[in-house]
């Protein structure tokens, strides 16, 4: 009886381990929503007025021929000197609901899927890892698995992966956000906006358009993977190499804090010039009406509208707006970074916590 009792107890001890662990990770899931969501409120709030400049600057073509802005070489300076002028403060927040539904989920989501993607391919790795040391066995394991180059692919592709599913997911509402951003600079500016809400804009698009209307500049989104690609194995890695982290360093420290900003700024400003003529050619494909929605033929579009920036209006023009964009992304990168793994440690350590007491008040 006592062995039966005995056995009992432990059964019950492990699965109560097993639920603990079970509830655990499940919010740690949810934190990591959490946590991108966060990330994505600050950012949009903070800095949605250099996001619009950005914008009305990849348009430029049209800023010049419908006499918003008269002069050959539009500006910064210009466009914020028009938009101020002729609209108002009001201008500088103008689709702020529709970024707001863009860049918190999109946050959101791709945090998420990015650090479960990782966490994934990760235990494959190390499973792979560890059969092969078992069946060649030899010299011990030089760094292990946690050191391997391929740590490297694994950033890169949870980084492509988590912006694909981002990317398809959120993509009506980036359309929207850059309807609402540059609706100003149509010649009847001066009627009343057509696209007022987010939900209100999604069915006019729709009931006009159609609804692959929402998927335009989609495979330019999908090429600009390649700034994910470079940004986040390169911030993984400026993270383990900028000011080392040691074994009695508080993880929201001074120094935490400065690893995760110069990380972030250094890769925001890496993967932007390598990439950025992508975003270029998206925004005045998500502006033009008459563009087809069907993303095969948005393939070859893509590709001869860049052709006709690059002879018509020169190489400089693939890069337009390149200025406002970094004073935007740099730190918009740094703050969206900082608030995510700041929300998220604290979150996790809360969590931990949590379940160290759920621990010790089960112990018999």
């Amino acid at each position: 009886m006592v062995g039966w009792s005995a056995r009992g107890t432990t059964t019950a001890t492990e699965n109560r381990a097993v639920a603990d662990a079970r509830r655990l990770d499940a919010r740690r899931r949810l934190y990591q929503l959490g946590s991108g969501a966060f990330a994505g409120l600050v950012n949009t709030i903070v800095l949605n007025p250099l996001d619009v400049i950005k914008t009305r600057l990849q348009v430029q073509e049209r800023l010049v021929r419908n006499g918003a802005i008269r002069s050959q070489q539009v500006t910064s300076m210009a466009v914020v000197r028009s938009m101020y002028m002729h609209e108002g403060l009001r201008s500088f927040y103008r689709g702020l609901g529709a970024a707001l539904c863009a860049f918190v989920p999109n946050w959101a989501l791709y945090w998420y899927t990015y650090e479960e993607l990782k966490g994934a391919l990760t235990r494959l790795h190390r499973r792979n890892h560890a059969r092969q040391l078992q069946s060649q066995p030899g010299p011990s394991d030089r760094g292990g698995a946690s050191t391997s180059p391929f740590v490297h692919w694994i950033h890169m592709l949870s980084a492509v992966g988590a912006g694909t599913v981002t990317t398809v997911t959120t993509s009506p509402l980036w359309v929207v956000k850059t309807r609402m951003q540059v609706e100003r600079l149509t010649p009847s500016s001066n009627a009343q906006p057509r696209y007022q809400g987010v939900l209100s804009s999604l069915r006019l698009i729709m009931k006009e358009e159609g609804v692959p209307a929402l998927y335009k500049g989609l495979f330019p989104s999908l090429l600009g993977l390649v700034h994910v690609a470079i940004q986040f194995p390169l911030y993984e890695k400026l993270k383990t190499v900028i000011l080392p982290q040691t074994d009695d360093e508080d993880a929201n420290g001074v120094k935490a804090s400065v690893r995760i900003l110069l990380a972030s700024s250094l890769s925001k400003v890496v993967a932007t010039v390598a990439a950025y003529p992508h975003e270029v050619v998206r925004a005045r494909l998500q502006v033009r009406e008459s563009v087809s929605t069907n993303i095969f033929k948005e393939i070859p579009l893509a590709l001869q509208l860049a052709r006709q920036i690059y002879v018509r209006e020169g190489a400089r023009s693939l890069y337009a707006g390149l200025g406002a964009n970094l004073m935007r992304t740099v730190p918009s990168c740094m703050l969206t970074f900082s608030c995510y793994e700041f929300a998220r440690r604290r979150l996790e350590q809360h969590a931990l916590a949590e379940h160290h007491v759920t621990k010790v008040s089960h112990r018999p």
